[in-house]
């Protein structure tokens, strides 16, 4: 694919923006609303285990809320790409940014007495949806939500530089790294 044949919602700058929105949301709910992540589940996951290997059986079945709204973002926006595809209407990504800036508005005038798990499911529902529906940046794999992909990216990049000899490593580990971040940062 040339560079002028990606979609606009592979664009870096729409990468950028979900980034930066996913990253706030998770540190949103993590640090004022309920201790749990909306963007990633992993943490969550390890806390429900720390929950019940320490016996603390409400504070496992609180972490059980936001795995199951992610776990139902995840399949709505399965089923909702595919639905909305057929109708040949608008994209199922324009539809999920609309969507997700319509959720935000309600949060932010959702009063601060409200419980948190209002915010968590919110936000936890919407982030599943954007994971599974931005995959790539200009034809490299990406997540929008959480690093740890492109981290191990990075890794393999690295350890690749082992197989090349000596005599040009110093350039091919330039030209591999370049890429490397490019493909996590800016494009392949």
């Amino acid at each position: 694919m040339t560079r002028t044949s990606y979609l606009e919602c592979e664009r870096r700058w729409v990468y950028w923006l979900l980034i930066l929105v996913a990253g706030w949301y998770g540190a949103y709910t993590f640090s004022l609303r309920g201790g749990v992540f909306c963007n990633a589940q992993t943490a969550n996951v390890v806390l429900l285990a720390m929950a019940v290997g320490n016996g603390r059986w409400l504070n496992a079945a609180y972490l059980l809320l936001p795995i199951s709204a992610y776990l139902f973002g995840s399949f709505l926006s399965e089923w909702m790409g595919k639905s909305v595809k057929r109708l040949n209407l608008l994209r199922w990504d324009t539809i999920l940014v609309a969507l997700e800036a319509g959720m935000v508005v309600f949060l932010a005038l959702m009063p601060s007495n409200w419980p948190d798990q209002v915010c968590q499911v919110t936000l936890n529902f919407a982030c599943a949806m954007q994971f599974n529906t931005y995959r790539q940046v200009e034809g490299v794999p990406a997540a929008t939500t959480f690093v740890t992909n492109h981290i191990r990216r990075l890794g393999r990049t690295w350890r690749s530089w082992r197989a090349i000899p000596r005599t040009t490593r110093c350039a091919a580990a330039c030209g591999r790294t370049a890429r490397c971040w490019g493909s996590l940062w800016w494009a392949r």
